[in-house]
């Protein structure tokens, strides 16, 4: 029995495919983990939400932004993107089914001595408040609370409007979660920093950096951070590996920390 957590698929199925050939993945033993941003960018999104949802408790995802992006769009509460390629999913007959399961998926995962998120923590946060946070935005996503909360992230987004970004309301949690990468010296997030680690401004520091950061005892997985491409150090595995641009679908197995890969898309 294994476990394999598996960064940002942005709906390249064929990558992912291929990737579980190498793994010799069996349902009925292994465990899979993903990191979020299942869908949107790649060709085969519908096709990724099908795979996922048909292994009931052999995967767990936490959610990404894209995937909150597709929830949205099927709420009516946001527009589509140039680049989106949601529209298979939109428009598939099993739509309800596969949204309804996202939309159950947490925003953050622990097991096996790891924490899951898509992005990123604020230093302050606790195991026990990142997960309490977790519960309490995923029974807003499931209810009648949804469209409204997921559209004060998007709206927020939009408008860059980052003075609020790190306080503690649950649309500001969820951005923290799907969208932060850097923050500045004041613990305040820069959500408009997407580059490489040697790239970032002075006076900016990587969140997983942060001083005194309450959950460096855990050991936390993340995606979202394409720059950073597979990024390893003490306490911390970055996952995406940027495949719908042409790198690589990576997977990292919990029991030996060895990496598998398979280019993109």
């Amino acid at each position: 029995m294994a476990t394999y957590v598996i960064g940002d698929i942005h709906g390249c199925y064929g990558a992912l495919r291929r990737l579980l050939t190498q793994l010799r993945f069996d349902p009925a033993a292994d465990h899979i983990w993903l990191v979020g941003d299942l869908v949107n960018r790649g060709p085969c999104s519908l096709e990724v939400l099908r795979w996922a949802s048909s292994l009931g408790s052999s995967l767990v995802s936490v959610l990404g932004n894209h995937d909150l992006h597709l929830l949205a769009r099927h709420l009516g509460v946001v527009q589509a993107k140039p680049k989106d390629d949601l529209m298979p999913v939109l428009q598939a007959p099993d739509r309800d089914r596969l949204l309804d399961w996202l939309r159950r998926q947490p925003l953050a995962w622990s097991q096996k001595g790891y924490l899951m998120i898509h992005a990123g923590l604020l230093p302050d946060w606790t195991i026990e408040r990142v997960l309490a946070l977790s519960g309490e935005i995923s029974a807003m996503l499931q209810g009648v609370e949804a469209a409204d909360l997921l559209e004060a992230v998007m709206r927020d987004r939009a408008s860059e409007r980052t003075a609020r970004f790190d306080q503690a309301g649950p649309s500001q949690a969820l951005r923290v979660l799907t969208q932060l990468r850097a923050l500045n010296i004041k613990a305040r997030p820069a959500p408009s920093f997407v580059g490489p680690l040697d790239q970032l401004p002075p006076g900016l520091i990587p969140w997983f950096r942060f001083p005194a950061r309450r959950t460096a005892s855990a050991n936390v997985i993340f995606g979202h951070w394409a720059a950073l491409d597979f990024h390893r150090e003490p306490g911390v595995v970055a996952l995406d590996s940027n495949c719908v641009r042409g790198g690589m679908l990576t997977a990292f197995r919990l029991e030996d920390e060895r990496v598998f890969q398979e280019p993109g898309p």
